[in-house]
This record gives structure tokens, sequence and C-alpha cells, in this order.
């Protein structure tokens, strides 16, 4: 019992860290690709400028993924921008069913004569609005 608060302390580090927020990829040569994706996203959401995704994939938990935006706009109103989650293979051999909950800063999306942007993900059919 002496060891409690340490012990929840290290759960809470543990849990915050594992929530860590990653920063958008913003590569204007960046080309959609046809190509297998390995991964299905199951869901997405956005809560300010923070776009949480969720996503099952068979690889190693080491394996991370990356979220990038080509800088193009898809001319509607609001203007719309598709976004690509890229997995980054960890090269490790197993195939473990995981499923992960994946946080960007999508703060780079903004677009400058608009105070909303409807955003989606490439291979998932779902738009959701950014608002700044």
């Amino acid at each position: 019992m002496k060891n409690l608060p340490q012990i929840l302390l290290f759960i809470l580090i543990l849990t915050v860290s594992s929530c860590k927020t990653q920063k958008l990829i913003v590569d204007k040569n960046f080309q959609f690709i046809k190509t297998n994706i390995d991964y299905k996203i199951i869901d997405f959401t956005i809560n300010k400028n923070i776009l949480t995704v969720k996503v099952n994939y068979n690889a190693c938990k080491k394996d991370n993924f990356s979220l990038i935006f080509n800088k193009s706009y898809l001319k509607s109103f609001p203007p719309q921008a598709i976004l690509f989650l890229k997995h980054d293979k960890s090269g490790e051999n197993c195939n473990k069913n995981i499923t992960k909950e994946l946080k960007f800063d999508i703060s780079d999306v903004a677009y400058p004569k608009s105070k909303k942007v409807y955003i989606k993900l490439y291979s998932l059919d779902k738009k959701e609005t950014f608002e700044y």
C-alpha cells in the first residue's frame, strides 16, 4: 500500500504518453497513390485542432503512423482537404491484430480565407468539419 501513489503516477504517465499528439506532415509534393492499404480506419473525430483516428491493422506494436497533407484543397464551400494516413512499419516480422487511437495536430490544414475546412481521410467515406 505504501507504493500505491507511485504506481498510480506511473499508470497516469504511461496513459498520457501513449496518447501523444503527433504533428501533421505537410508535403506539397506528396501524391496520393493507389496502393494496398494495410490498415482500416474505423472512425475519426476532430476536437478543436486535434484529429483523433481509430485504426485497426495487423503488424507490430512498434509500428508508427504519419498523417500527410499535400496542401491541396478541393474547391467547395467550405474548402475540403484530404489527408493520407501512412503506415510506417517497424520492419519486425509479426502479425498481431492491433487497434490503436492516434492523435494529430491539424492546425496547418486551416485555409486562409475560411473559418472552417471539411476534412476527409483517404480511404474513408466520411468528412468532419474543422473549425478554427
